[in-house]
């Protein structure tokens, strides 16, 4: 074969296999990307701090509700939450007698596919630690 026809079929098949490989999709719609399990991994403030595993995760599910797991004293907590626009919105307490809420907004940001959700709560509170990055459990 000569050289050119050569080239040209190592091109051909190059470019079919290139064609041929399916490219994973990426959930786009933060309602869709957060479902599932995630874990606390690091808290950002005063400093950074990394978050060993203790089994407490957190669950966000397709109705709104998010449930925070805590492995050490076994309790289960749900909330609602939304997103609205650039931010993502927990309520975190809810008082029945007077119908009092209190919502905790995160600007978040997804990165590493999906995988990873850092909530960054510093335009809206003033704390030692405002920003929370999670890991999306397997």
């Amino acid at each position: 074969m000569k050289p050119s026809k050569f080239s040209l079929t190592l091109c051909v098949i190059a470019l079919f296999t290139l064609l041929g490989c399916k490219k994973e999709h990426l959930e786009t719609d933060p309602a869709k990307a957060i479902l599932g399990k995630w874990v606390l991994i690091e808290t950002r403030g005063m400093g950074t701090i990394k978050i060993k595993p203790n089994g407490s995760y957190t669950e966000f599910f397709n109705n709104g509700i998010v449930k925070h797991y805590d492995a050490i004293d076994g309790k289960v907590n749900s909330f609602p939450y939304f997103f609205s626009d650039s931010t993502l919105n927990v309520r975190i307490i809810y008082d029945e007698s007077d119908g009092t809420e209190i919502w905790r907004k995160y600007l978040y940001k997804f990165s590493d596919r999906n995988n990873t959700l850092t909530e960054d709560m510093s335009p809206w509170v003033d704390a030692w630690f405002d920003v929370f990055v999670l890991r999306r459990m397997q």
